[in-house]
């Protein structure tokens, strides 16, 4: 594991023989940031109460290599009570930030030192997975590394600007400011376009090609 960054105290822990891991999960939102936990009862950590009210699953996508990677980790949270659905429907979520720790609790369920962060990201999508038959409903919420971006190829803009550092000269996309102002008038003998370039001819339009 090569520490991960976890504490002198955290990794000696993580050696002994026998010991209680637990996972904890924070989904931060605009105006709240909900705490869970998949132990069976409640966690105190960092000043907050980690909950374990059986809404955390589990998650998957986390996996130890030598190889450089940019994870993506799929959470998958108790529908039953409508509570995350509610959440899904009402509260911004795209690009929320979302991490996992993992913990070790001592004998008297106390973290033992400071958990270690094994995932930090933003949320990219929710979706709802139900199954009537086996009486279980499940959000499963699809999040990217904060890195995710890092590989992506740059992309172009179709304005003028850019259409002259690859094509110097090139008049393509000269007029598309204006198409934000499209007014046209079909099926009508008196149609009329407020797009430079295009004039009405009747109950056609004609386009007028500019160099």
């Amino acid at each position: 594991m090569a520490g991960r960054g976890f504490s002198p105290v955290f990794l000696a822990e993580l050696l002994q023989s026998r010991n209680q891991p637990v996972y904890l999960v924070q989904e931060q939102f605009d105006d709240i940031s909900y705490y869970q936990c998949d132990a069976w009862r409640d966690i105190s950590w960092n000043g907050n109460t980690w909950k374990a009210n059986g809404h955390f699953l589990d998650f998957q996508g986390l996996t130890e290599s030598y190889d450089m990677q940019i994870p993506r980790v799929t959470v998958s949270i108790s529908a039953v009570d409508q509570t995350w659905i509610s959440i899904s429907l009402t509260k911004p979520y795209i690009g929320r930030p979302i991490r996992i720790y993992k913990a070790l609790l001592d004998y008297t369920m106390s973290v033992i030192t400071s958990p270690g962060l094994i995932f930090e990201g933003r949320m990219d999508g929710l979706s709802i997975e139900d199954d009537p038959q086996a009486g279980k409903c499940a959000l499963v919420m699809e999040c990217s590394n904060q890195w995710a971006d890092f590989d992506r190829k740059p992309g172009r803009h179709t304005n003028h600007q850019d259409q002259q550092v690859f094509f110097p000269g090139d008049t393509g996309f000269q007029f598309v400011p204006g198409l934000a102002n499209l007014n046209l008038s079909w099926g009508t003998t008196n149609g009329s376009s407020t797009v430079p370039g295009v004039q009405p001819t009747g109950d056609t339009l004609s386009t007028v090609i500019y160099d």
